[in-house]
């Protein structure tokens, strides 16, 4: 443990570190507890005002506690051994075995029956209910695979334009040796590296990721790996690309260019085609502050406007946004001087 004397000066802690970082370990001393409590009040991501919010970890108490207080609802999953499933209630299985015993093979399946009826028709948790999901140290706490679940379940309950939360220790290397005994307790069973965890939430089918807030100092060396407290939010991907209607927007900067989690590129001072379900998203939170947004002043009708797709350029021409132009003069084959729109007939062709 480091004597609180070197943690309050800044070159004895850091030749503290420096050498648990060639291969000797280390615990700062710091308490869990309070690195998540400035985690949480500093970052404004537990709750805002008036959400429904679910929090799940095994040290939720802080968490909760910071949303508790702005949530319009407050659901606290706090037990292990529900974090991926979010669809069964307990206490059906308990009222279901008081009455129904298993004892043979038939009562075991009639339970299992019982089990995916309650799961499809009243869920702990129903589908898009929630407003913001927040994972205190869950995928800390589970196996990789179980991690991956317990993102599809967050990603089940939350709203299209819901927010995840997630607190979690991330290593800077691989670690040698796992599980891993942290303070106060915590059970590291997975620890992403700092790297890796992006990709992680990228293939679940989470977008917008964004690094929060991270700590000041290691949790704990060991090995020379440095396990540090980090807070990250991402919000669920659009699963359908959009029609072309016309819209655009411009990058502000201060970048030369952004590149988009789906490859996109939004180059600073560009006016750049975009979907109607993408301008949705580039004009609403965490994007609003970057982008301005160019509304077409003749949209294309949804039911006519063609789905936005490789043939769509990636810039969009200044008439179209005017009107003077289509979307449909815009796509490959097109003959200037096109009406705007196909006639209702042809539309839903192909």
């Amino acid at each position: 443990m480091l004597p609180e004397v070197l943690r309050d000066s800044s070159w004895l802690r850091d030749a503290a570190l420096l050498a648990a970082a060639r291969g000797g370990e280390l615990e700062l001393g710091d308490s869990l507890s309070q690195q998540l409590d400035a985690a949480w009040s500093g970052s404004g991501l537990a709750a805002a005002p008036r959400e429904a919010v679910i929090v799940a970890g095994a040290h939720t108490p802080v968490a909760a506690r910071h949303a508790r207080p702005q949530a319009r609802s407050l659901l606290v999953l706090d037990d292990a051994s529900r974090f991926e499933d979010w669809r069964l209630r307990p206490e059906f299985v308990a009222a279901w075995l008081r009455d129904h015993p298993v004892s043979d093979l038939d009562a075991y399946r009639g339970l299992l029956a019982a089990i995916a009826e309650q799961r499809r028709t009243s869920p702990l948790v129903a589908q898009k209910t929630a407003d913001r999901v927040v994972l205190d140290l869950v995928l800390n706490a589970v196996e990789e695979e179980a991690g991956r679940a317990v993102l599809g379940e967050a990603r089940r309950v939350l709203r299209p334009a819901g927010l995840l939360a997630l607190s979690i220790v991330l290593a800077d290397e691989a670690p040698s040796e796992l599980p891993l005994e942290g303070p106060q307790g915590l059970s590291l069973v997975t620890v992403p590296l700092e790297s890796r965890l992006p990709e992680l939430l990228r293939q679940a089918g989470w977008d917008a990721i964004r690094f929060a807030w991270r700590a000041e100092l290691p949790l704990k060396v060991a090995g020379g790996v440095e396990f540090r407290l980090h807070l990250l939010e991402a919000r669920k991907a659009a699963v359908s690309l959009g029609r072309d209607q016309g819209h655009a927007v411009i990058y502000r900067g201060p970048w030369q260019e952004v590149v988009a989690q789906d490859g996109a590129r939004y180059v600073r001072g560009e006016r750049t085609a975009v979907s109607d379900v993408t301008y949705q998203g580039l004009t609403a939170a965490p994007y609003a502050g970057d982008f301005l947004p160019v509304k077409p002043y003749s949209p294309v009708p949804p039911e006519l406007a063609p789905a936005f797709d490789q043939a769509t350029p990636r810039l969009r021409h200044p008439r179209v946004s005017k009107g003077a132009r289509s979307v449909f003069d815009e796509r490959p084959g097109a003959a200037n001087g096109s009406s705007c729109c196909p006639p209702p007939a042809e539309a839903g062709k192909g």
